[in-house]
């Protein structure tokens, strides 16, 4: 799939998302901007996309692996050895540098800057350079919200991957711890 960046996000959505804007969705056929970046903004890629962190910046997790559109990789084991960065899996949202919009991009985006050197703009950058990843963030809770999907039980929308037996399936009427 591609969206030009800072394009209105509109993946499977039939109006564009208010205050979301695209990066990385990049497609063979398609130009990209490409140059170095920083190796410390790498890093910070890294460490923001891992899904163990407090902030939560995956969105749309999928089972399996979509491979890179532009030279067919699908495995990312030197990326992601321990595979908590889900490459591939899912999307990444992250706030906007002024905290009044979103950049939403695929998980892929680690792959594209190392592999393929894409060179995201300078607005997510930035966004992305001053992100805390220490502090509690659910991105598919505001997801959730901008698409108006109704709230989930909060063992529903689990990240960290950590098996947990449930008690009741999702959605059952006598599980009331809701995630906002």
């Amino acid at each position: 799939m591609h969206f030009e960046d800072l394009s209105s996000y509109q993946y499977w959505q039939a109006s564009p998302l208010h205050g979301v804007r695209n990066v990385g969705w990049l497609e063979p056929g398609h130009a990209f901007n490409q140059g170095q970046v920083d190796e410390a903004f790498t890093r910070k890629l890294t460490t923001l996309m891992n899904r163990r962190n407090p902030a939560k910046v995956h969105v749309n997790m999928i089972r399996g692996v979509r491979p890179c559109a532009l030279c067919g990789a699908d495995v990312f084991d030197q990326l992601d050895p321990s595979g908590d960065l889900l490459i591939g899996s899912s999307e990444i949202w992250i706030p906007s540098g002024d905290k009044k919009g979103w950049f939403a991009a695929p998980s892929m985006l680690l792959h594209y800057v190392v592999a393929h050197a894409y060179l995201p703009p300078a607005e997510f950058i930035a966004a992305a350079m001053t992100f805390r990843v220490d502090e509690a963030l659910d991105a598919q809770a505001e997801y959730d919200r901008l698409v108006g999907v109704p709230l989930r039980p909060r063992h529903c929308a689990r990240q960290d991957a950590t098996p947990e037996p449930l008690q009741e399936p999702c959605g059952t009427p006598t599980n009331l711890s809701y995630s906002a």
